[in-house]
């Protein structure tokens, strides 16, 4: 009887065993299709209880945050927005430590030993020859990523799965969590510009007062003095007041100060960019001076600035007509003869780096009168001649679905947007007028996130948007303002092209580019997040695209004040996953192309150096055994 009770319990227990997986299954919640990130927070068994329905979109593009939807889609979509694009990196090999088990007292007699020491004599040489032949070999490009770096990855893996599945609150938790604020954040926030405002009741008392004397002395008819005094103080300490700004302006047009006026007006669009009364003063003036490039590019930047202003089309029509204005002008100047062949040669050759020679200028002034669509396409097919590019699909699509996407709210549609890779490991971006972007792919390598690379990619594309490259080649002198846009072609891609754009112009592509970013669902502080990582890297001779930038610091402090005051998103959609798996592909293109421009040189350096006299006697008296 004992030994049938001790068979059952053994039995029991052995079903018990096999059962017990199933019944922790069970009881254990279905768990995300992710890599291993660890413990899970209590956001992960958030997922069962929202009532949104998370999109399935892998990109922010399509992103529709609490949209009401039946349990059997829940089921699907969590499945497809959780799944983990790629697979987790592997940190850089750390030099570890074995640890050796106790020697083993084994009796050996001497003919075993010395067999024993041989071999490892030899396993020694073999290794030393080993370590010799890997340090003799080129760094990989493919990154190697610290411990630190791949746990802020598993922290915005995580975000960015909450965010594709709609789940933009929670996401916005671990984004915060994973990105630290600003350091004067809190100071920018104190040192916000006053509301524009219009209506004098709201000035200050010292404000009220200089505008009541400004009335006074102007109903008098008081000397100019005592009239533009009130205008000039009020507009320096309370510029939120936008009539003032439009008055001083008026009041020096009509005293003959053009220049002074123009200045004033220029000052308050600085202040205040989105004000359209200020915007529209500033175009007149600017279609009174026959400055006609000048005042389309005004009205064009409102219209892209602010889209939903009840005035942007209004803008954009004035853009198109000063456009076309100026570029009738231009067309009476270059047919009668005003700039020469010779210039204009000199134009298309530093501009189109024609190897024959310049081209004709009949081509030139028909390129520079078709406009910014005609000069891109034209410099495009050009440089993608000289440059070497990445053909990879998997790279190029990823590429050009960022631009896309940045294209999409960049408001200038008239454009066929282009995108190419440059093979080339420094970090370097350009954009041609029209549209055409070409990216080196260092600048793939040296980003964190879609939403770095994005950030780079807008910069760039905000250049051309703005018409800040066809405003260098056409404005003023045109050889010298074409020589600035392309100086030359360097020995290597990261070199190719530096644009000398103005201090403005840089701005203005930071401010729109981020604003860019922002509108394409991605993390707003691309581009400031880019800079502070190179600024911080101890290097003598900075980046392509940082040399080309001064100033960064002082770039990354104005950044982060925009992105206060707008109040846009920095923690939206940043990307990490995928960016990375196309990191490690653009790494192995470059060790690839590396690998065969080598044994390319290598072939070339196997010639027979070529004989002189003295070297065909060392050879003879080498044959003949004699001393040389």
């Amino acid at each position: 009887m004992k030994l049938i009770r001790k068979t059952s319990l053994i039995i029991l227990w052995s079903i018990i065993g096999e059962l017990s997986p199933l019944l922790v299954l069970a009881q254990t919640p279905k768990p995300i299709d992710s890599v291993n990130l660890g413990e899970r927070s209590w956001i992960a068994q958030k997922t069962t209880e929202t009532t949104s329905t998370p999109s399935s979109s892998q990109t922010p593009e399509n992103h529709q945050p609490n949209k009401p939807s039946t349990p059997a889609d829940n089921t699907t979509t969590v499945n497809e927005c959780w799944q983990p694009n790629e697979t987790l990196p592997q940190p850089q090999p750390v030099a570890q430590i074995e640890e050796s088990s106790p020697p083993q007292t084994v009796k050996e007699n001497s003919d075993s030993s010395a067999a024993s020491q041989e071999i490892d004599s030899q396993q020694s040489a073999e290794e030393e020859a080993k370590q010799s032949q890997e340090k003799e070999k080129p760094v990989s490009f493919i990154p190697k990523p610290t411990s630190e770096e791949i746990a802020l990855y598993q922290q915005l893996a995580q975000a960015d799965r909450y965010y594709r599945c709609g789940q933009s609150t929670v996401a916005e938790k671990l984004y915060r969590e994973a990105k630290k604020p600003f350091e004067a954040e809190i100071k920018y926030q104190r040192e916000l510009i006053p509301q524009a405002i219009y209506d004098p009741q709201y000035l200050q008392p010292g404000g009220a007062v200089y505008w009541r004397l400004y009335q006074e002395a102007l109903k008098e008819k008081r000397l100019q003095s005592k009239i533009i005094a009130p205008l000039k103080l009020l507009t320096e300490q309370h510029p939120e007041f936008i009539p003032a700004h439009l008055e001083y302006a008026k009041i020096l047009k009509e005293y003959g100060q053009k220049e002074q006026a123009q200045e004033v007006l220029e000052n308050a669009i600085t202040l205040y960019p989105n004000e359209a009364p200020l915007v529209k003063a500033k175009v007149e003036a600017d279609m009174a001076a026959k400055k006609w490039l000048d005042a389309s590019l005004t009205a064009r930047r409102f219209a892209l600035f602010n889209p939903d202003n009840y005035l942007a089309a209004e803008f954009l029509q004035l853009a198109n007509e000063n456009l076309q204005r100026y570029k009738n002008d231009l067309r009476s100047k270059l047919t009668l003869g005003a700039v020469g062949n010779a210039v204009l040669g000199g134009i298309g050759y530093a501009f189109f780096g024609n190897i024959g020679g310049p081209i004709s200028a009949i081509e030139t002034v028909t390129l520079l009168i078709q406009g910014e669509k005609a000069i891109g396409e034209s410099s495009a097919k050009h440089f993608q001649k000289r440059l070497t590019l990445i053909e990879d699909e998997e790279v190029l699509s990823y590429v050009r679905e960022i631009g896309k996407k940045l294209a999409a709210v960049a408001g200038r549609n008239e454009f066929n947007y282009e995108f190419y890779v440059v093979m080339d490991d420094n970090l370097n971006a350009f954009a041609l007028p029209g549209g055409k972007v070409f990216i080196n792919a260092g600048a793939i390598l040296k980003t964190n996130s879609e939403a770095e690379l994005a950030g780079l990619m807008a910069h760039e594309l905000s250049h051309a948007v703005l018409s800040h490259s066809f405003q260098i080649m056409t404005g003023g002198n045109l050889l010298a303002n074409a020589t600035q846009f392309v100086p030359y072609l360097g020995s290597s891609a990261g070199d190719l092209i530096t644009l000398n754009y103005s201090r403005d112009m840089e701005r203005e592509a930071d401010i729109f580019g981020t604003r860019l970013l922002a509108a394409s669902g991605y993390a707003a502080d691309g581009v400031r997040n880019l800079m502070v990582v190179l600024e911080k890297e101890d290097d003598p001779s900075p980046p392509a695209w940082l040399s080309t930038h001064p100033d960064t610091s002082d770039r990354v402090k104005y950044v982060e004040k925009m992105l206060v005051q707008e109040r846009l998103n920095r923690y939206a959609y940043e990307g990490v996953e995928r960016h990375w798996k196309i990191r490690n592909r653009v790494g192995e293109l470059l060790d690839k192309y590396r690998q065969e421009k080598e044994e390319k040189e290598g072939k070339k350096s196997k010639k027979p150096p070529e004989t002189t006299p003295k070297t065909q006697q060392i050879i003879q008296q080498q044959q003949e055994n004699r001393p040389i």
